[in-house]
C-alpha cells in the first residue's frame, strides 16, 4: 500500500500512534520495522545507538593518547576523569620535602585533566613558558580539585606537568579524531543518511499529527522522503555560508507555491511560506532574539561562524541582521538545487566535511567564541533523540539528558540537571562557564542515554511516560493537590516565589512548573532541571466562568501568526484601549462584559491563524449577544468598533460578500461550525478544494448540532467525579413536561404529586440497579455522564421490561428526558438536548468532529486512488470458487482467514450462530480480537474485558446485551461466553455523539455512517493479531460519498467480507459496488465566482523558469492520447492555424480585438467554437500592485475545449519559438502565459472578454498581495 502516493487525510491519522504512522510510512529500504513486528520500535532505537555509540569521543581519544603514551615513559597509568590540573598563586616548601604545599587560598583554577586536554588549557598559558612545567611550583596534577582544604604530597600525582604538555604537543588529539572521524564515516554514513530520511519523515507525522502542518505540506514531505521527482531544495545561505542542514523545499508541480522552510531540531521544523521574502522576514524575526540566533548558528560549521582577518563570519552576519545594520538580503538560499533523490546524501556528505573541519579548527584552538566541536556534532544526534520519544513514547530517555527545543533548533546549552552541575563544577577559571566546558561535559551524558537506548526494551518500560507523573513523582504532590482553581503552590524544597505548580485551565489542563517573569507573565520550565522552555509563557488571568484567578498557556504577546492571505491582525485594540472606549462612570462590569474582556485578552496571545481566527468569531458572538441583551448600553460602540476590527482583521477588501454571509452563518450555527467554514473557504480563495465550503455549509445547515453554543459553561462542582455530557441547570425544568409521569400507574402508592420527584426516584432506581452510576444531582443542577443514544443503549425496552431483572423505572427517567429535549429541540430530543443542554466540551468536540468528518470525506475525489483499499488477497474468481467449493467449514475458514490479517462478516443471527459454533476454529487460524458494532465501545470495553478475565458479568454490560434483543436475537450473549472459554478477546467499537437515529436527512446519515466506520477503523488498527469483524450490513458497502463513496470497513482494514448461506462461507468482496451520492452538492457562489478560480497563490516564471517552444507544448497537449489519436489532432491543429495565419500578432493590448476575429473566422469555417478563456493577474509597479490581463478564443477538438491565442508573441518568449499561434489546453495556455508574464497570483476564468469589458477585467481585489508597511 504506497500511502506515499495519495492523499493522507485525517481518517488515516486520528486514532493512530505516532509510531503506526511513522511505520506505514516506511518506505521499502526499513520495511523490516514492520508494522505487525512487535520489537520493530525496539530493534530501531537499539541501530541507531549502536551508531552513536561509534561516534568519534574525544574523552575517550584523551584517555587512549594519555595511557599509551605513559606507557611508553614507564610512567604510572591515570584515569584523566579522576585527577585534577591545577594552578596556584603561591606555594611553600621545606628544605626535607620533596613537593609543594598548597594551600586553599592559593588556588587560581581546577580542571579535570581530561577537560584540561581537550581545552588545550596547557598550551594556552604555557607554550612561551613551559619550563615552569617541570615542577610543582605553580601547577600539577592532584588527586582533589577545588574541593580540598589543600594539596601536596598527600594528594599529588608523581607525574609533572610537562610530561602531559609534551604528549599532546606530539600527538595532537585532532589527529586522532579526525582518523576515527574518517573510520566512523567509512562504516556508517549510509546509515545516518537514512536516519537523516527517518528523522525528516518523523517531523513531519508529529507536526501534522499535532495539526501544526497542512495536508499539502506533509504530502511534499512525503515526497521528498520517497525521493519523488518535482521536488527542489536549496541550503540556506547567510552571507554566502550554506547551512549543513537548514534548507527551503518545494513542489514544482505544487499549484499554491508552497515553500517549507525545514530545520532539524527546531521545536516545529517545517514552517511554510508563501513567498521567500515571508521567509527571510520570519527568520529575522527570530535570530533578533540572542538565545534563538545561537541556536540557528548550529546549523553552521565552527570555520564559517569565526571571523576571519579580512572577512566576517556567519555569527556577526546573524547579530548585523538581527540589528538591521546589515542588509536581510544576505538571508539567501542556495542557487544550486538539489534533487530529493540526492537530498539526505548531501546533508550527509556535509555533516562529514563539517565534522572534520571542526575537529581541525577547535581542538586545536581554545577560541570561546564558538563551541567545541563535540557540541556540535551531537547536536545533530541529539536532535533525533527528541524525535525518537515521539516515536516510542516509552523511552524516556533519561531526565538527565534534558533537551531544549527552540523555534531555530535545538539548545544543549544546559544538559545537566541543576545537582549534577553542580557536582561537575568543581573548580573555578575562566573555562567553567564557557559553553566549550559544557560541550565536553555533555558527553558522559550522552553516552548514558546511548547506553540506555542499546539496551532499550519496552517491557521494562518505567512507571510513568508522561510529564504529568514526572512532576507528581518529583515534587512528590497528588492531583488532588493542583486543581485548575487552586492558587500556585511552591513545591517542597523550592525557593518561595520563585518556583511554581499550577494546573492550567486551558483544554488539556497539564500540571505545570513556571518561575514569574514579569507582571501577570510567567515562563514555563523543565520540571526537572527547570531549565526554561523558550516561548512558553504561561499567563494569570481572570475566569468569568470560575470568578477567581486561574493560570493559561499564552504564546509571546504581538507576535502575528502565519496568515494564509496575508491577512493583518496587529489593527485590532487591546484590552486596555476597550477598557478606555467602553467605561462608563457608575456603571460596574457585568459578566458579559468581562467575557468579552477576557476573550479579548486571550486573543492576543494566540500565535497559531487556526485559534487565533476561530477565537476572532467567538469575540464577534459574544459581541453580537451582548448587543442583543444589553440593547440600551452605552458600551455598544465600543464593541461596535471592536467588532469592525475583528472583521477588517477576518477579512480583506474584496470579501464583503464573504464577510456578510460568515457572520449570518456565525447567528445561525455558531463560532465553532463557521471558523471551520472560514478555514475552508480561505483554501477555496486560493483554488484549493473548490466546493467543499458549500458542502460543509449545507451540512452545517442541516445539522442540528451546529447551532449556536446555547449550553452549560459554568464551573463544574468539585465534588462531580465525572465530565457531563449535558448538564439541566435547574431540575425545576422538568416542571414543564405536559405529561404528569407521577400519575402514571408504575409509581401508584409511591405518593409523588409532581415530576421532579418521580426524576429523582428514577436515577436513584438507575444507580441501585447498577445501570448507570454518572448522573448526579448537585445543587438542583443535573449532570449526566452519557450522551442520549448511550442511555438508550443500556435503559430500553428490552433491558428493563417485566420479564427481565430490571424495573422500568429507569425507562421513566429516558422518556421525561426525550420530552425535554423535544420540547427545546422543536420535536428532536437529541437537538434541544445538544443545543440547550450539552456542556461546552461535548459541544465544541462535536462539531468539531463532524464538520472535520465531512470535510475529510470530501476529500476523496473522483480521480482518488482508490487502490489503496483494494483487498489485498487473491480477491478474483479462482479464489471464490476455491472457497465456495470447500468441503468442511474448517477448510474454508482456514482459506478465508489466511489470506489476510482478518475477515468481515454482517451481524445477521446466520453469522453470529456461525461464528460462536466455529469460534474455536477461528482461534486455532489466528483469530485473536472480534470487534462488535452492536455494542457502545465507551460503555462497555471495560466491562467486556473484565467478563473475559473471569469476573461476573456487569449488570450494565448485561443490560446492553439485552437490548440487542431490538434486533431480534441475543447471539452477541452466547458469542462472548464461548469467547471467554476460548480466551478471545471481543471489543465493542460501537459508539455515538448524539446523533439523530436513523435521520432521514442525507448529511446526517452521511455523516453517521461515516463517521462509525472512521472510529471502528481507528480501534482496529490499534489492536496486534487477527481480527474478525461483526457488523451491521450497511458498514460493509461503500458510503455513497459526496464526489466519490467513501471507503467501508472492509475496504480501509484489506480484508475480505464473508457471508454465511446455509452454513457455508461466500466472498462478497467483489461484489461491492463504488457509487456516489444521489444529491450533489452545488458550491457556494458567494465565495468563489462559478467560472473562475486562482491559478495559484504565488509569483510565476522567475529566473529559473525555462520558457516553452512548439515541441514541448506539443507533448502536453497530446498527452493521454494514443499514437493515432495524437498525430490526427496535431493535423488539425495545423489546419485550424494555417487558416487564422495571418491574425497572429505581437502587439501589446491587441489580444481582445484579434481574439474576436479569431472567433468570427473559425465560426465562418464551421468550426465548433468554446466560450474563450481569460487570464488576470497582479504585477508590482514602484510600491503598488496593479492588474493585467489576457484573453483568447478556445475551440472543441476531440471531444475537449482548447484555447486558440494569436497574440501570445506579446509576452516574452524564448528565441527560438517561432510559434505565431498556440493552441493548448486551458490551464497550460494560463500555466505558460502567467509565467512568461511574470504573474502575480493570476486568475482563470472560462469566458472570452470583449475589446469593450477587457479593461474592467482584473483579479478579486482580495487575491492583490499585501503591500507591506515601509520601516
Amino acid at each position: 500500500m504506497e500511502l506515499s502516493n495519495t492523499y493522507f487525510t485525517d481518517y488515516q491519522i486520528k486514532g493512530k500512534s505516532v509510531s503506526q504512522i511513522f511505520a506505514e510510512l516506511l518506505n521499502d529500504r526499513n520495511k523490516a520495522f514492520s508494522i505487525n513486528q512487535k520489537d520493530w520500535q525496539e530493534q530501531y532505537v537499539r541501530s541507531f545507538a549502536q551508531m552513536l555509540d561509534s561516534m568519534p569521543e574525544p574523552r575517550k581519544i584523551v584517555k587512549e593518547i594519555l595511557a599509551r603514551e605513559l606507557e611508553k615513559k614507564g610512567l604510572q597509568p591515570i584515569d584523566p576523569d579522576a585527577v585534577y590540573l591545577n594552578k596556584f598563586g603561591q606555594a611553600d616548601k621545606s628544605s626535607d620535602e620533596q613537593y609543594y604545599n598548597h594551600e586553599s587560598g592559593s588556588l587560581v583554577w581546577s580542571y579535570k585533566l581530561t577537560d584540561a586536554c581537550l581545552m588545550n588549557v596547557l598550551g594556552k598559558y604555557y607554550y612561551d613558558d613551559w619550563d615552569i612545567l617541570y615542577s610543582d611550583v605553580s601547577v600539577g596534577l592532584y588527586t582533589e580539585g577545588s574541593a580540598a582544604d589543600s594539596w601536596g604530597a598527600h594528594n599529588i600525582v608523581p607525574i609533572m606537568p610537562i610530561e602531559i604538555f609534551n604528549i599532546f604537543y606530539y600527538y595532537p588529539i585532532y589527529k586522532e579524531f579526525n582518523r576515527q572521524v574518517e573510520n566512523f564515516w567509512q562504516q556508517y554514513k549510509d546509515r545516518y543518511m537514512h536516519y537523516l530520511e527517518d528523522n525528516f519523515l518523523l517531523s513531519g507525522v508529529v507536526q501534522y499529527k499535532n495539526k501544526m502542518l497542512s495536508e499539502n505540506a506533509f504530502s511534499i514531505i512525503r515526497k521528498v522522503y520517497n525521493h519523488q521527482d518535482d521536488i527542489e531544495a536549496k541550503f540556506l545561505k547567510i552571507y554566502g555560508y550554506a547551512s549543513t542542514d537548514i534548507m527551503i523545499i518545494r513542489d514544482l508541480k505544487d499549484a499554491t507555491g508552497l515553500l517549507i522552510l525545514y530545520i532539524p531540531g527546531a521545536r516545529f521544523p517545517f514552517i511554510e511560506f508563501l513567498t521567500s521574502s515571508d521567509c527571510r522576514n520570519w527568520i529575522k524575526q527570530h535570530i533578533e532574539n540572542p538565545f534563538l540566533r545561537n541556536s540557528f548558528a548550529n546549523h553552521f560549521s565552527i570555520y564559517e561562524r569565526q571571523d576571519g582577518l579580512e572577512y566576517s563570519g556567519v555569527d556577526t552576519a546573524l547579530k548585523g541582521i538581527a540589528e538591521d545594520t546589515w542588509d536581510i538580503g544576505y538571508i539567501d538560499f542556495d542557487h544550486h538545487t538539489v534533487l530529493s533523490v540526492n537530498l539526505f546524501a548531501t546533508v550527509a556528505d556535509k555533516t562529514q566535511k563539517r565534522m572534520q573541519a571542526d575537529g581541525d579548527v577547535q581542538i586545536k584552538s581554545d577560541s570561546e567564541l564558538t563551541r567545541d566541536h563535540v557540541y556540535n556534532f551531537i547536536h545533530g544526534m541529539l536532535s533525533q533523540l527528541y524525535y525518537f520519544e515521539a516515536l516510542v513514547p516509552e523511552i524516556l530517555i533519561p531526565l538527565n539528558l534534558t533537551l531544549s527545543l527552540t523555534e531555530l533548533g535545538l539548545s544543549v546549552d544546559k544538559m545537566v540537571d541543576g545537582d549534577t552541575y553542580e557536582e561537575r563544577k568543581y573548580g573555578v577559571g575562566e573555562f567553567v562557564t564557557s559553553f566549550l566546558f559544557l560541550g565536553i561535559n555533555m558527553l558522559p551524558f550522552f553516552a548514558e542515554a546511548i547506553s540506555y537506548m542499546k539496551q532499550f526494551d519496552l517491557k521494562k518500560i518505567p512507571k510513568y511516560s508522561n510529564e504529568e507523573e514526572v512532576i507528581k513523582t518529583y515534587f512528590n504532590v497528588s492531583a488532588e493537590d493542583v486543581l485548575i482553581d487552586t492558587p500556585a503552590i511552591t513545591p517542597e524544597g523550592e525557593d518561595a516565589g520563585k518556583t511554581f505548580l499550577a494546573r492550567l485551565a486551558d483544554e488539556n489542563n497539564e500540571l505545570v512548573v513556571f518561575k514569574p517573569l514579569a507582571g501577570n507573565k510567567y515562563i514555563r520550565l523543565n520540571p526537572t532541571t527547570h531549565e526554561e522552555i523558550p516561548g512558553e509563557l504561561i499567563s494569570k488571568v481572570y475566569s468569568s466562568n470560575l470568578e477567581k484567578m486561574v493560570y493559561v498557556r499564552s504564546g509571546l504577546k504581538g507576535g502575528a501568526p502565519y496568515s494564509p492571505l496575508e491577512l493583518d491582525f496587529s489593527a485590532v485594540m487591546s484590552v486596555a484601549d476597550l477598557r478606555k472606549k467602553a467605561a462608563v462612570i457608575g456603571k460596574p462590569i457585568g459578566k458579559s462584559y468581562k467575557k468579552i474582556i477576557e476573550k479579548l485578552d486571550h486573543w492576543h496571545t494566540i500565535t497559531t491563524f487556526e485559534e487565533k481566527s476561530k477565537s476572532a468569531f467567538e469575540l464577534i458572538h459574544l459581541i453580537r449577544k451582548y448587543k442583543i441583551e444589553h440593547p440600551e448600553s452605552r458600551r455598544i460602540p465600543a464593541f461596535d468598533s471592536l467588532e469592525e476590527e475583528l472583521k477588517g482583521a477576518l477579512f480583506t477588501d474584496g470579501m464583503n460578500d464573504l464577510q456578510k454571509n460568515l457572520i449570518k452563518m456565525l447567528d445561525k450555527v455558531g463560532a465553532e461550525a463557521t471558523s471551520i467554514l472560514y478555514k475552508s473557504v480561505l483554501q477555496e480563495i486560493k483554488g484549493i478544494d473548490i466546493g467543499k465550503t458549500g458542502t460543509l455549509v449545507l451540512f452545517a445547515e442541516n445539522n442540528y448540532t451546529t447551532y449556536p453554543f446555547a449550553g452549560f459553561a459554568e464551573e463544574l462542582p468539585t465534588q462531580l467525579s465525572f465530565t457531563p455530557y449535558y448538564v439541566i441547570p435547574e431540575t425545576s425544568e422538568f416542571s414543564i413536561l405536559e405529561h404528569a409521569y407521577y400519575n402514571d400507574s408504575l409509581f401508584e402508592g409511591l405518593g409523588f404529586d409532581n415530576n421532579i420527584d418521580v426524576l429523582k426516584y428514577t436515577i436513584e432506581r438507575i444507580k441501585s440497579e447498577n445501570l448507570l452510576s454518572e448522573i448526579e444531582e448537585i445543587d438542583n443542577k443535573l449532570y449526566i455522564g452519557y450522551n442520549f443514544e448511550e442511555l438508550n443503549q443500556i435503559i430500553s425496552t428490552f433491558s428493563c421490561a417485566e420479564e427481565t431483572q430490571y424495573s422500568e423505572y429507569p425507562l421513566t427517567f429516558i422518556q421525561m428526558l426525550q420530552e425535554l429535549g423535544s420540547i427545546k429541540g422543536q420535536g428532536i430530543p437529541e437537538k434541544g438536548l445538544m443545543h440547550v443542554y450539552s456542556s461546552a466540551k461535548y459541544y465544541q468536540d462535536t462539531v468539531e468532529k463532524r464538520m472535520n468528518t465531512v470535510e475529510t470525506a470530501f476529500q476523496i475525489s473522483d480521480n482518488y486512488d482508490f487502490s489503496i483499499w483494494d483487498n489485498n488477497f487473491p480477491g478474483n474468481q479462482n479464489y471464490i470458487e476455491f472457497l465456495k467449493n470447500q468441503e468442511t467449514t474448517n477448510s474454508a475458514i482456514s482459506t478465508a482467514v489466511s489470506t489476510s490479517m482478518g475477515v468481515a462478516f454482517d451481524d445477521s443471527a446466520e453469522s453470529l450462530r456461525f461464528i460462536t459454533e466455529n469460534l474455536e476454529t477461528f482461534y486455532e487460524e489466528g483469530i485473536r480480537n472480534i470487534f462488535v458494532r452492536r455494542l457502545n465501545h465507551r460503555l462497555l470495553k471495560r466491562d467486556i474485558a473484565l467478563y473475559l478475565r473471569g469476573e461476573n458479568m456487569t449488570d450494565r454490560l448485561n443490560a446492553a446485551l439485552l437490548t440487542t434483543l431490538e434486533h431480534g436475537h441475543d447471539l452477541y450473549r452466547a458469542l462472548i461466553r464461548e469467547a471467554k472459554k476460548i480466551k478471545i478477546n471481543v471489543i465493542p467499537t460501537g459508539g455515538h455523539d448524539g446523533i439523530i437515529s436513523g435521520a432521514l436527512d442525507i448529511y446526517e446519515s452521511y455523516y453517521a455512517n461515516v463517521e462509525q466506520t472512521i472510529r471502528e477503523f481507528n480501534l482496529i488498527n490499534d489492536s496486534s493479531g487477527k481480527f474478525l469483524i461483526i457488523t451491521p450490513p450497511t458498514a460493509l458497502r461503500p458510503i455513497a460519498g459526496i464526489h466519490a463513496p467513501f471507503p467501508n470497513i472492509a475496504e480501509l482494514t484489506n480484508i475480505p467480507v464473508l457471508k454465511v448461506t446455509e452454513n457455508k462461507l461466500l466472498d462478497l468482496s467483489v461484489a461491492i459496488g463504488r457509487e456516489k451520492l444521489d444529491v450533489r452538492v452545488p458550491a457556494w457562489t458567494e465565495f468563489v465566482p462559478l467560472d473562475g478560480k486562482v491559478l495559484g497563490w504565488k509569483t510565476y516564471g522567475g529566473k529559473d523558469y525555462l520558457k516553452p517552444n512548439q515541441s514541448t507544448r506539443r507533448d502536453l497537449f497530446i498527452k493521454g492520447r494514443d499514437a493515432h489519436q495524437a498525430t490526427e489532432l496535431l493535423n488539425e491543429i495545423d489546419v485550424l492555424k494555417g487558416h487564422i495565419a495571418d491574425l497572429a500578432t505581437a502587439s501589446s493590448g491587441s489580444c481582445a480585438s484579434v481574439s474576436a476575429k479569431v472567433l468570427q473566422n473559425l465560426r465562418t469555417l464551421g468550426y465548433n467554437t468554446g466560450r474563450g478563456y481569460s487570464l488576470a493577474y497582479w504585477k508590482k509597479r514602484g510600491n503598488d500592485y496593479f492588474p493585467f490581463n489576457h484573453t483568447a478564443t478556445s475551440v472543441w477538438l476531440q471531444n475537449e475545449e482548447f484555447v486558440v491565442d494569436a497574440t501570445h508573441l506579446q509576452f516574452p518568449h524564448a528565441p527560438e519559438d517561432a510559434e505565431q499561434i498556440i493552441v493548448q489546453r486551458p490551464e497550460d495556455w494560463a500555466e505558460e502565459i502567467a509565467s512568461r508574464a511574470e504573474a502575480i497570483r493570476p486568475w482563470l476564468e472560462h469566458g472570452l472578454k470583449g475589446v469593450s469589458v477587457i479593461g474592467y477585467f482584473e483579479p478579486p481585489i482580495y487575491t492583490k498581495p499585501r503591500i507591506l508597511k515601509q520601516p
